[in-house]
């Protein structure tokens, strides 16, 4: 950790600060006091009072002592938005007689970036005999976290009050803020998850903008829609091979609904926005649709691009998306035309997608399921006449899934 030291006598006047009596020593100069290691979420089994429980990755460990060594670990952590008076806990060293007991307040200020609360000064005992380790010393910030979704950083810059000695920087810290306790199947979230998506919801307050901004970033990823057989590239109904999925992330790979789905809802989960995957399967025909990435706006994305008006066959056997527990949806796989007829591919104003002013595209993001399912499904689906679009298929809620 970087060093400065500054001339002893700078705080020789001050005999209490913040109610501690300091005690000055007889030094074999210069004297070093360094800070060993940061927890910030020294408890693994809550995070009532420190950070949350994440890991790096898939089969990764649960991050402690997220600074340590001089800053030679320096890893990442998370706490959810508007909290308060989040506690660390914090070791230290010195270069000073071993046979001797110490005592030294010592406290931290943000010197950069966006803090979470000052270390407010405290006594921290140095036993004798102890390799000139300090106790565990567990400090009670006083600052309130952000109140918004956001990936930022803090430094922190050290002082030994009773020496009037500078004892350099810690940081830069990286932390998450969170909606909300995160859900399955992030209920503890990777930070490789997190790195995409509190940015990607950076700023917002509420789990429907957070999950429509993940969305949004979802269906412009680089991704294109999977024409051939509508496979998914990603894994089956139970498991998202999430690990892979990341590592593509930007990538013209071919994906399918059911890839989307299940990346709106753990990237959604990772931050707190309580999501689920949902299916509504059948046969049924499609309205105008932009699936993500290349293919062009079309109504049977499986054959040629587009098949006429009220079409009677191509379609969809079923589709995935993710929705709240109030069945709002969340769809990052295609947009949707809302013109004043959605099924017209053969004629212009309005067009498949457009309208007499010009596009009508939307993202489907925070829309209710009946909207959802009426702008998505053609009145044709098979042989018959769909005239209420909730007979062309059923729907599968809260479907589970593992991520690896």
């Amino acid at each position: 950790m970087k060093k400065i030291r500054l001339i002893a006598i700078f705080f020789a006047a001050l005999m209490v600060v913040n109610g501690f009596n300091f005690v000055t020593y007889a030094w074999d100069y210069p004297l070093d006091i360094d800070v060993v290691y940061i927890s910030f979420n020294y408890n693994t089994g809550s995070y009532s009072e420190d950070a949350l429980s994440i890991i790096p990755g898939y089969g990764g460990s649960v991050i402690q002592r997220e600074w340590d060594n001089g800053g030679s670990t320096n890893l990442k952590f998370a706490y959810i938005k508007s909290q308060t008076n989040r506690k660390i806990q914090v070791q230290f060293w010195h270069n000073q007689n071993q046979s001797q007991s110490y005592n030294f307040a010592i406290g931290a200020a943000a010197s950069e970036g966006i803090s979470f609360g000052d270390v407010p000064y405290a006594t921290v005992s140095f036993p004798s005999n102890n390799n000139g380790y300090s106790e565990i010393r567990t400090y009670q910030l006083n600052g309130t976290v952000a109140g918004s979704v956001g990936k930022r950083y803090v430094k922190f810059a050290w002082w030994c009050v009773n020496e009037a000695l500078s004892m350099g920087y810690t940081g830069n810290h990286y932390y998450y803020t969170l909606l909300d306790a995160p859900q399955a199947p992030m209920g503890i979230p990777w930070t490789s998850v997190l790195d995409y998506a509190c940015v990607w919801a950076s700023g917002q307050t509420s789990a429907e903008n957070a999950a429509t901004n993940i969305t949004n970033s979802l269906y412009t990823s680089g991704f294109d829609y999977e024409t051939g057989s509508g496979a998914p590239r990603y894994g089956g109904w139970s498991s998202f091979y999430l690990t892979q999925f990341i590592s593509e992330l930007g990538s013209a790979y071919e994906v399918n609904c059911l890839d989307m789905g299940k990346a709106v809802t753990t990237f959604g989960n990772a931050v707190g926005c309580d999501l689920n995957l949902t299916t509504f399967s059948g046969t049924f025909a499609l309205n105008c649709i932009d699936p993500i990435g290349t293919p062009a706006p079309t109504n049977n994305p499986f054959s040629s691009p587009l098949i006429g008006d009220d079409c009677r066959y191509g379609g969809f056997g079923y589709h995935a998306f993710s929705q709240n527990a109030s069945n709002v949806t969340w769809d990052a796989c295609l947009k949707y035309d809302i013109d004043s007829n959605p099924d017209n591919v053969s004629n212009s104003n309005p067009g498949c997608g457009t309208t007499t002013t010009g596009y009508s595209w939307i993202l489907p993001c925070n829309e209710s399921e009946s909207a959802y399912i009426q702008r998505l499904v053609d009145d044709w689906t098979s042989w018959e006449n769909c005239s209420n679009r909730y007979n062309c298929g059923y729907f599968t809620y809260e479907r589970a899934f593992a991520v690896n």
